[in-house]
């Protein structure tokens, strides 16, 4: 949704990699850190495997929005290629957790 609305400014691509890069900024700090805060004794254990895949997605996504930026077409088309991605990480997420899980 990002990528569309950026897409009638000028700046268009600023906003998006400034928006995926101000999302993924708060995930790892405010939300990873209230998680671990809030396990308490029983810890958070995090799969290696897990923080690679992500950061692989994000490299993807950030590639695509400035490939789509150089382009000069920030719009539809790439907003329904960075949905069509994020299914793909949600599916790997699924898939990894349902069959990999534990698996060192």
């Amino acid at each position: 949704m990002t990528a569309i609305v950026a897409s009638t400014s000028v700046d268009g691509i600023n906003y998006n990699i400034g928006s995926l890069y101000g999302a993924g900024l708060f995930v790892t700090t405010l939300v990873v850190g209230m998680t671990i805060l809030g396990a308490g004794e029983s810890g958070v254990q995090l799969e290696p495997a897990s923080i690679w895949r992500d950061v692989g997605f994000y490299i993807i996504s950030t590639i695509i929005i400035i490939i789509f930026g150089a382009i000069g077409n920030l719009g539809i088309v790439a907003a329904i290629i960075l949905l069509l991605l994020y299914a793909l990480l949600v599916l790997c997420v699924f898939v990894q957790e349902r069959y990999f899980s534990g698996i060192r």
